[in-house]
């Protein structure tokens, strides 16, 4: 089997029972039938550990299984949105890590989905994205990070007074801007500690990569740029291209906002959150530095709160 045609899935092969399973032969480097389909693998072997350390399916096979599995997730998001923001968070976030263990471009549709389930309840109830915000997870997940962005872009679009169309659009722009990150080692992405400059200037990267994945896809341009430009800043120190606010896009600016504040409060490896307050006073300096927007700035500070700016 050709190494690009299989996918990674870890040791967990019970969701698996429906599939071909192999493992890769350390000197051969050939992919190997573990289990076939429909068989089981003793759960004793499992619960011991007795299984190989990496085990695979074949793309189609991965695609297929990230489909339903996309549909069940969904199902469940509508049924549970209105009642549990907890419960619901964790929905969105096995939403994004299911979508991406495949190329991105195979599951964008799914990922649409999910997004009209949650702006349509946040247009009939916007304390539903507001609850779920504010649920706290420790956790340092990219994925994390990424669901929460897409709340607070969905608080931010509804408080600009953007319709459903846009909130839509905000709400992939929130979920995708750190896809790039899939291409930076988790021992870089979760280090304890200040990065050297050859690592940071690895993380500096991941809008490249970003863009670069998803310009495969069918996702809006701005979906695309917003990817591109969340680390440029007004006064042109940011990165990767040292772009100034007549250069940006209304959305990026928006976006590098709110990643910020997204860092600022939650957990990172290198240290604990602050509380909101804190969290706006921190960005209120750049903005008066001119390295964020000032009015853009006030709106998100205003949805947070659900004023009307």
């Amino acid at each position: 089997m050709d190494k690009d045609r299989v996918v990674e899935i870890g040791t967990d092969v019970r969701k698996y029972k429906n599939y071909n399973v192999y493992y890769q032969d350390p000197i051969s480097g050939r992919f190997i039938l573990y289990k076939p389909k429909g068989a089981d693998v003793d759960e004793i072997r499992i619960d011991q550990e007795k299984v190989p350390k990496k085990l695979y399916v074949s793309l189609n096979d991965q695609l297929d299984f990230v489909s339903s599995r996309h549909e069940e997730y969904n199902r469940r998001l509508k049924s549970i949105l209105k009642t549990s923001p907890r419960e619901s968070k964790e929905v969105l976030t096995q939403v994004l890590d299911l979508g991406l263990t495949v190329p991105l471009g195979e599951v964008v549709h799914h990922m649409r989905d999910t997004i009209d389930i949650v702006v349509k309840e946040f247009l009939e109830d916007e304390d539903i994205v507001r609850k779920m915000a504010e649920v706290t997870v420790k956790d340092l997940s990219t994925s994390v990070h990424s669901v929460n962005v897409m709340l607070y872009c969905l608080g931010y679009a509804r408080q600009s007074g953007h319709g459903y169309d846009d909130l839509k659009s905000f709400g992939l722009m929130g979920l995708f801007h750190d896809v790039g990150k899939l291409n930076i080692p988790d021992r870089i992405l979760k280090a304890p500690r200040r990065l050297s400059m050859e690592e940071f200037d690895l993380i500096k990267a991941h809008p490249n990569h970003g863009y670069n994945i998803l310009v495969q896809t069918k996702v809006e341009k701005r979906v695309r740029i917003g990817a591109l430009q969340h680390h440029e800043r007004c006064d042109g120190s940011g990165y990767p291209k040292n772009l100034k606010a007549e250069e940006l896009l209304p959305e990026s600016k928006a976006l590098a906002i709110i990643d910020v504040f997204e860092a600022l409060t939650n957990w990172r490896s290198y240290k604990d959150p602050v509380n909101s307050v804190t969290a706006l006073d921190i960005i209120k300096e750049d903005v008066e530095k001119g390295k964020l927007d000032k009015r853009m700035f006030a709106v998100f500070a205003n949805s947070l709160v659900g004023s009307k700016a």
